[in-house]
């Protein structure tokens, strides 16, 4: 993100949430999803089986996935939001907070944005074309081999 808006580069793989902050500091930054399809992903939370508190890192998970909590994800990390309970409340929710940039919005404004955002909200068509990240296996040093090339401009 920060390369291209600064102008260093001209193209870039940028995740989708990045990409709506860019847009919101360069209303010229344009984010598309390629006709071949773009790649599902998806945050996952794990823990490992002799943490020393699982009861607080359950309690933390439980807590940061409350509608009323998640919903803060628009305003600072609007990548697209898997909790229905906590676009509703951001739908609905009256009071103010600030924004990325400390300007005064509802949270009904940030929800706004995002559903009509394309980056954040993309379409059916765009998830249609999209598929998801497949275990290539005993290929994976190619994979390694070509993605060094791409990021080495050889």
């Amino acid at each position: 993100k920060s390369a291209l808006l600064a102008g260093d580069a001209d193209v870039g793989f940028v995740w989708n949430g990045e990409a709506f902050l860019a847009a919101l500091e360069d209303p010229a930054f344009k984010y598309v999803y390629p006709d071949e399809g773009t790649f599902l992903w998806q945050d996952g939370y794990g823990l490992v089986a002799d943490a020393p508190h699982p009861d607080a890192a359950y309690a933390w998970l439980n807590y940061s996935l409350q509608p009323d909590v998640f919903w803060l994800t628009l305003r600072d990390f609007p990548y697209t939001n898997p909790n229905r309970g906590a676009l509703e409340y951001a739908r609905t929710a009256t009071f103010i907070v600030k924004d990325a940039d400390g300007n005064d919005v509802s949270p009904a404004e940030l929800y706004q944005a995002y559903i009509e955002s394309n980056v954040t909200n993309p379409s059916a068509e765009v998830l249609r074309r999209a598929h998801t990240i497949k275990d290539v296996g005993e290929a994976l040093p190619l994979y390694d081999e070509l993605w060094t090339e791409v990021k080495s401009g050889h």
